[in-house]
């Protein structure tokens, strides 16, 4: 004789069938979030890669281009002495920003930066006192004391300002050491969040058929008992 459930017993399964279907809906729209948060952090991500290589491009030009590319970037942050010590002191260098140099553009008062004085691999700021446009020179005093005469080709650029903070975190950064810590921070970085929050995402990545699978189970597990 065949069984037949009881109205009470079919109630109960459809209430059971409901639930699933409404579970796996339920787990199908937070399946799809995921999966867009996911696909928005990977898009971050290999953006800052992009970003993290033209940035170390840019911190290497100034290392292999002469006077720090100044005349290529139009400006640039360079380690100089300024011209408020005396030489019978004790010299100190410090981070300015300088632009490319244009004769007919300088004006008294102005500061300039002349590179190898007293035969040094130093970058000197010294103050234009006088110009001459016939002969394309100009005379500078460093020092307030000491006055010198230089040429148009002289000159390698215009002193514009000190240097802010970000501004000598960026020429160390471009400096051969600074450059290998730059690197290899931005290395660790990366490759620490590449492990962590997308490769091992993806190794743990359940799929839909995965949970429907799970899901059909528990209502097994449920009708049977």
């Amino acid at each position: 004789m065949q069984d037949f459930l009881t109205t009470e017993e079919l109630i109960h399964r459809l209430k059971l069938q409901d639930t699933v279907v409404t579970a796996v809906d339920e787990v199908k729209k937070s399946l799809s979030r995921k999966e867009k948060v996911k696909k928005t952090f990977k898009t971050f991500f290999w953006v800052a890669v992009v970003l993290a290589i033209l940035h170390t491009i840019y911190s290497i030009i100034p290392m292999v281009v002469e006077h720090r590319a100044i005349d290529l970037y139009g400006g640039n942050r360079i380690l100089a002495i300024p011209n408020t010590q005396e030489l019978d002191e004790e010299l100190l260098g410090e981070v300015i920003y300088a632009k490319k140099f244009k004769f007919d553009d300088i004006e008294i008062g102005d500061r300039i930066v002349i590179y190898g004085k007293f035969g040094s691999d130093r970058y000197w700021v010294e103050q234009v006192v006088s110009i001459d446009e016939s002969r394309r020179e100009i005379d500078t005093t460093f020092g307030y004391y000491i006055q010198n005469t230089y040429n148009e080709a002289e000159v390698i650029a215009t002193y514009v300002r000190k240097a802010s903070l970000l501004g000598t975190v960026y020429y160390v950064a471009s400096t051969p050491r600074g450059f290998v810590s730059l690197l290899a921070i931005q290395g660790i970085i990366l490759t620490l969040i590449y492990y962590y929050y997308i490769r091992k995402q993806e190794d743990k990545k359940w799929t839909f058929s995965q949970w429907k699978v799970l899901l059909l189970g528990v209502y097994e597990d449920e009708k049977n008992s």
